[in-house]
């Protein structure tokens, strides 16, 4: 496959790629690209999501779909330049055009976290996390991960009907929501409630949460502890601030990831 930048034209209006998009191609430059058709596909994303106003709320953003290498898969879209994700284990991860699949095995160090990089959006009581689950895990329901800067868990996601920790080494701010299955899954955390979106639409409300911790330390993709190793397969993973339990905002962004 070609390595070659190919120049291709998006949909709303002309033009060539946006600047992000352009970023994102050229910390890619010594891996494979995606083909020009992806390449399309992906710099429309970015349109869409700074048309909505949804770039700017986002923090860090991974995108595992498409025909490029597992190495240009790792570059966080929002600071193309800086860290790479970095596939962690005894047996890599499997790289797909649909996605992320887990091993039971590795996990994906995001090498991001919202202390060390100085986020803008995500903040204790105000961000979103939207994980787009592909394919259910098989066994292992390990989801994401991000401990505090002392190690103890701030943000744990788990692909079941459960307790999720959302900010919280205790039981302040963990509530039984549902993440199993497939589908683009976000948690919109406003103050003090979680809101769980699905597919754009609103499915759980968990309200009177207290948080008491910030993740210090950089998030773990399909990974719960020391031996949770996930096997879903993962299309990608957003942070940034509150969509502020807006129906557009969440409709807006699902349309935006899925070229709606």
């Amino acid at each position: 496959m070609s390595k070659k930048k190919a120049m291709f034209f998006n949909s709303k209006g002309g033009g060539g790629f946006t600047a992000e998009y352009e970023a994102i191609l050229s910390a890619g430059a010594a891996y494979t690209l995606p083909t020009a058709e992806q390449q399309s596909v992906q710099n429309q994303i970015i349109v869409d999501m700074k048309a909505d106003g949804l770039w700017d709320t986002t923090d860090a953003m991974f995108y595992f779909k498409g025909d490029g290498d597992s190495d240009f898969k790792k570059i966080n879209w929002k600071n193309p330049t800086g860290d790479k994700a970095v596939d962690t284990g005894a047996t890599p991860l499997t790289y797909a055009t649909d996605g992320l699949l887990g091993n039971d095995i590795n996990y994906l160090d995001l090498k991001w976290n919202p202390t060390d990089d100085s986020a803008i959006n995500y903040t204790q009581n105000n961000f979103s996390i939207a994980i787009d689950i592909v394919t259910a895990q098989t066994t292992d329901t390990s989801l994401l991960e991000g401990n505090t800067a002392g190690a103890a868990r701030s943000i744990a996601i788990q692909g079941a009907g459960t307790f999720q920790y959302y900010h919280s080494t205790g039981n302040g701010a963990r509530s039984i929501d549902d993440f199993s299955g497939t589908g683009f899954k976000v948690i919109d955390f406003l103050t003090n409630v979680a809101y769980i979106y699905t597919n754009g639409t609103l499915t759980e409300t968990s309200a009177t949460l207290t948080t008491d911790s910030f993740v210090g330390k950089d998030f773990g993709l399909l990974k719960i502890g020391s031996s949770g190793r996930g096997t879903a397969k993962i299309g990608s993973i957003i942070f940034g601030g509150s969509l502020d339990s807006n129906a557009t905002n969440h409709t807006n962004l699902y349309n935006a990831i899925n070229g709606l």
